[in-house]
């Protein structure tokens, strides 16, 4: 596995690391096995976070005994100190280890909110608390909007970023790269498949990402050992891309320009009451969780609410509000049209069974 520097940590990276997003989806025994045989096969950097699920759990049985070999980067999205100093004495226990390398303020992608972490009593006074005793080792944030992000590096107060880096999401190679190449800030990236949605040509997304020498490691969530065995071999013979794979990466965009959501969470609210944010990754939901666990979740609901936007007489003004150019009505569209069928023949199917028992 090819290794890489994280910014001024020191710390020595896997260039792929292993995002933890799709363990919720293992067994306990499942997940602590795909752990180890992560660890085994040249993986060292674990994403983590105590809002997935039971991440941290299997995270922390699988290392016991093996603590030195590996690099634990955990997160947390509470905003005062009280909250993070729980939440990383929480996380401390759950892994069953005396410290967390990186624990990361996340998913920070608005302005208002860095202020609110990093201002007195916020978030980030816990941080510095918890690296002045020892439970952490160094700090770090986490977030979808790379001004949002360029702002927190020049405070001088994180070490680590993570940050959605994808051929489609490009906007961090715009400056927030280079912005922590100057702050010796170490850059590590979640979503490089779009959380599955880019898997077609996985390797070609990935490689694309590890061209940027700024980036110190990639987090694909995985779940199942064909996926590391996968996304290891490419940290291990990594190359760039040639001109003709190039090419195929710039179809793929072409493709996917106006469909694409960049996750900034910065359009309007749906006075219908349409669940943008949670709508606009249905496709993302859909490959990586499935529709069981889904229908569990009022996701059924969700998507028949955008029965609305097949005729909305506001399309025009949902549209203008992504400043990506996204065609939020017409993606919206394509949820309810793609998934209602999917959904009514789970919910007769499920009715029938009922009926049956």
């Amino acid at each position: 596995m090819q290794m890489r520097t994280l910014g001024r940590t020191g710390l020595q990276v896997s260039v792929i690391g292993m995002g933890g997003i799709p363990m919720m989806r293992c067994s306990d025994e499942e997940g602590i096995a795909l752990y180890r045989y992560a660890i085994d096969r040249g993986i060292n950097y674990f994403d983590a976070a105590r809002g997935y699920t039971d991440c941290h759990k299997r995270l922390g049985a699988a290392i016991q005994g093996q603590r030195d070999r590996v690099i634990i980067a955990s997160k947390d999205s509470a905003s005062t100190a009280q909250a993070m100093e729980e939440a990383i004495n929480d996380s401390l226990k759950v892994l069953n280890t005396d410290y967390i390398d990186i624990f990361k303020l996340h998913g920070v992608c608005q302005f208002d909110d860095l202020e609110r972490r990093t201002g007195p009593g916020g978030a980030l006074q816990a941080l510095q608390k918890a690296q002045q005793e020892g439970k952490i080792r160094y700090i770090g944030i986490s977030g979808h909007n790379s001004d949002v992000l360029i702002k927190a590096v020049e405070t001088g107060q994180f070490d680590v970023i993570l940050v959605i880096f994808n051929y489609m999401n490009t906007g961090p190679e715009e400056q927030l790269l280079d912005v922590c190449a100057e702050h010796g800030v170490g850059v590590t990236v979640m979503k490089p498949l779009g959380g599955s949605v880019l898997a077609q040509h996985a390797d070609l997304a990935l490689r694309w990402i590890l061209q940027h020498e700024q980036v110190a490691t990639v987090c694909p969530g995985m779940w199942r050992r064909w996926e590391i065995d996968t996304n290891v071999k490419i940290g291990e013979y990594f190359t760039p891309l040639t001109d003709e794979e190039m090419e195929v990466i710039a179809d793929q965009r072409r493709m996917r320009t106006t469909t694409f959501c960049r996750l900034c969470y910065r359009h309007w609210t749906c006075p219908k009451g349409v669940q943008i944010d949670d709508m606009m990754i249905a496709d993302l939901n859909y490959t990586r969780f499935g529709l069981e666990m889904l229908m569990g979740r009022g996701w059924d609901e969700r998507v028949e609410a955008c029965g609305q936007c097949l005729s909305c007489e506001l399309a025009d003004q949902c549209r203008a509000s992504c400043q990506n150019g996204v065609d939020i009505p017409g993606y919206l569209s394509h949820v309810y049209t793609t998934y209602m069928p999917i959904i009514e023949e789970y919910r007769h199917t499920h009715q029938q069974g009922e009926h049956a028992q």
